[in-house]
């Protein structure tokens, strides 16, 4: 427990690791009751207070642990916890970690912010309590939300509806660029760079942005979408001078590579955020030779494998078969996302898991969504048998409303199985218990980059959702299935890259 305090302070992220994996083992096992109460102290004063919010929510720690503490302890992290407050002008302020402090203090003091972060530091968290605050103590404001694509806009627009009310008459919400009829006193606009590009094109009037997100923006990087963004970038930073820009991406090298951009005599700052909140467990799941039904699997940590142990299959499987045959094996607690290439794929690997699961589940919610399926799309829609049974498949051309309630059933609890396209990868922000891939694509062809693997990866284990999640790499040493040749060993932090050559010459417009 000595050891795990000392590594949470550590700005070493393999320690940080390390120390979470202490006190979540003593949270979890029956042999520790007596070190409970400190792992509760440990992570409240690492404000780490969602994990302990998870402990809580399990029975593994009544409510009120903290007071239960001896007097010195209790007031030591009082203390830590007043210090760690962030105020954000109401009374929903709250406790940030070491990353969130920052980020906020960035926003208060700079122009032209990048934050860079793992998935589940609390990036959002942060932009959403801002976005309240801008709200609450100004009169009038206006914020543009810029995400990558069309399926996150939804998502983002939800969870700023339930951050600023649903029925307060003087803000407006809108993800339509063309609809300029709704202006009220607070306006928040949730756009993609074409919406934004479309709205700053068509509309006339000059009132001032008082924030500009630009979330996942390592999309830069992407070909066509990247250069438009550049394009908007320039066009923004021309239209809302006085506006504060924020660039947020996942785990980077270069953060600051975004802040080229920013014109002469603005504040800029880079931020990067490298202590984890949860643990996440890279696993490889390789066929013990000429034992079809057997499988080893091995953690791979620092580049190192250790094995875990043998599990073994009802029956031989297929080539098509390995991937729903092992999710349903290690998978049976629930939470568990499937990554799949096509949508014929994941119809596919769904139907192969409602083979294992012989009865429905009484659930009117999955219910409704069934019947939902049947009305929206076709009486024999296979979705619509497999929700039943709390198995889903998500991709691109399923109708937005079933869809949606995809999401929010798998988020729930209430759907244990779902299989997804890259429709996963470009936005739509789901947290699970373990993610499974074999020879995952972009695509038809392209063999999945390390920085889109990490990014999907990413959705296991969500903060204040759980304490570590698991990726299963299945067949990790086909080189034929895997860029480099095989599944990847270790975290990496991706490069941002231009989507163009001429920086320079765009950077020297910037500051013309």
């Amino acid at each position: 427990m000595r050891c795990a305090s000392v590594f949470l302070n550590s700005d070493s992220e393999n320690y940080h690791e390390a120390g979470l994996r202490i006190l979540h083992s003593c949270l979890t096992s029956e042999n520790a009751q007596n070190e409970r109460a400190f792992a509760a102290a440990i992570l409240a004063k690492s404000s780490n207070n969602p994990a302990l919010q998870v402990a809580i929510k399990r029975q593994l720690l009544p409510a009120d642990v903290l007071s239960r503490l001896r007097p010195d302890l209790s007031l030591d992290i009082a203390a830590h916890q007043i210090a760690s407050t962030i105020n954000i002008g109401t009374a929903r302020e709250f406790i940030g970690n070491d990353f969130q402090q920052e980020l906020w203090r960035a926003l208060e003091t700079h122009d032209w912010i990048s934050a860079s972060a793992p998935t589940s530091a609390g990036k959002s968290y942060v932009l959403e309590r801002w976005i309240e605050d801008v709200i609450s103590t100004k009169t009038t404001s206006t914020t543009f939300f810029l995400v990558p694509t069309r399926a996150l806009i939804s998502q983002v627009e939800a969870d700023l509806r339930k951050i600023v009310g649903e029925s307060k008459p003087d803000i407006n919400i809108s993800s339509l660029p063309l609809s300029f009829n709704d202006s009220k006193p607070h306006n928040i606009y949730i756009y993609t760079q074409e919406r934004f590009h479309l709205y700053m094109l068509r509309h006339s009037s000059r009132e001032p942005a008082d924030l500009i997100v630009i979330d996942e923006a390592q999309q830069i990087g992407a070909s066509q979408r990247g250069i438009l963004l550049q394009q908007v970038l320039e066009l923004a930073q021309t239209r809302f001078a006085e506006a504060k820009f924020l660039f947020a991406s996942p785990s980077t090298d270069n953060p600051q590579s975004l802040l080229q951009f920013a014109p002469k005599g603005k504040r800029v700052c880079a931020i990067t955020g490298i202590k984890p909140t949860v643990n996440q467990n890279l696993i490889w799941v390789e066929q013990v030779k000429g034992k079809p039904t057997k499988w080893d699997l091995s953690l791979l940590s620092e580049n190192r494998r250790a094995a875990l142990g043998q599990i073994s299959l009802r029956d031989r499987p297929s080539v098509t078969q390995k991937l729903p045959f092992l999710a349903y094996e290690l998978g049976r607690a629930g939470g568990n996302v499937i990554y799949v290439n096509r949508a014929s794929d994941a119809e596919t690997v769904a139907e192969i898991l409602c083979q294992f699961i012989k009865n429905e589940i009484a659930d009117p919610e999955l219910s409704a969504l069934s019947e939902l399926c049947e009305k929206a799309v076709h009486p024999k829609f296979k979705l619509r048998r497999f929700v039943k049974k709390g198995v889903a498949f998500h991709y691109g051309n399923i109708p937005q409303l079933i869809r949606t309630e995809v999401e929010r059933l798998f988020s729930s609890g209430k759907i244990n199985f779902l299989v997804c396209t890259s429709t996963l990868i470009e936005g739509v922000n789901l947290s699970c218990r373990s993610v499974f891939m074999r020879n995952p694509k972009r695509g038809q062809s392209e063999l999945m980059k390390p920085e889109d693997f990490w990014n999907l990866a990413g959705r296991a284990g969500r903060w204040g959702k759980e304490f570590q999640g698991n990726i299963f790499c299945i067949d990790p040493l086909r080189a034929s299935d895997w860029v480099d040749g095989r599944a990847p060993r270790s975290k990496r932090r991706q490069s941002i890259r231009l989507a163009t050559q001429d920086n320079v010459q765009i950077l020297s417009h910037f500051q013309d």
